[in-house]
């Protein structure tokens, strides 16, 4: 016997439509069953950060479908109550924290500076290991609508110097 399960869908998200073709809707939610995909588009001034098409897999989304307004805040790494310091990286918004929308960045860090260059361009440099010891090397990340799988990308170091780190 098998048992395939469904999965209930917002078709308006914050900031955004879902469209679901050929599933059917009822009391406000797209009723997709197992195997079948859903697209995301967001609103005018809203952007897609993890992906822009999910497939329903056994009662659930293989990918998070969110809008989010790009004047939002990224919280790279710092420190865990037990003193440990973390790779994670979060991202802030009006409505809140989105967890697991953006990949840690690769080393563990705390006292990390990051900034927004443009609205597809994070860079993240410096901060401290979990021995304490001050680091000079720096990642970006850029959102671009070919990629649904943002990543980390070394670009280079800073020194004691003032130094300009080339993108």
């Amino acid at each position: 016997m098998y048992l395939f399960l469904e999965c209930l869908i917002n078709p308006h998200p914050e900031g955004g439509n879902i469209t679901c073709p050929g599933s059917p809707i009822a009391r406000g939610k797209f009723i997709v069953t197992s195997g079948n995909s859903c697209q995301l588009s967001c609103h005018k001034d809203f952007i897609s950060l993890d992906s822009k098409q999910a497939r329903c897999y056994n009662g659930r989304l293989t990918q998070e479908l969110y809008c989010v307004l790009p004047g939002t805040m990224i919280v790279v790494g710092g420190r865990s109550d037990g003193s440990g310091v973390l790779s994670s990286v979060e991202l802030l918004t009006s409505g809140g924290v989105c967890h697991n929308l953006i990949p840690d960045i690769p080393s563990m860090r705390w006292k990390m500076i990051s900034a927004s260059i443009t609205k597809d361009l994070v860079v993240a440099c410096g901060g401290t290991n979990f021995l304490g010891d001050p680091k000079t090397d720096c990642w970006k990340m850029e959102f671009v609508e070919y990629s649904k799988h943002p990543r980390w990308t070394p670009i280079g170091s800073l020194s004691g110097k003032s130094q300009t780190v080339s993108m």
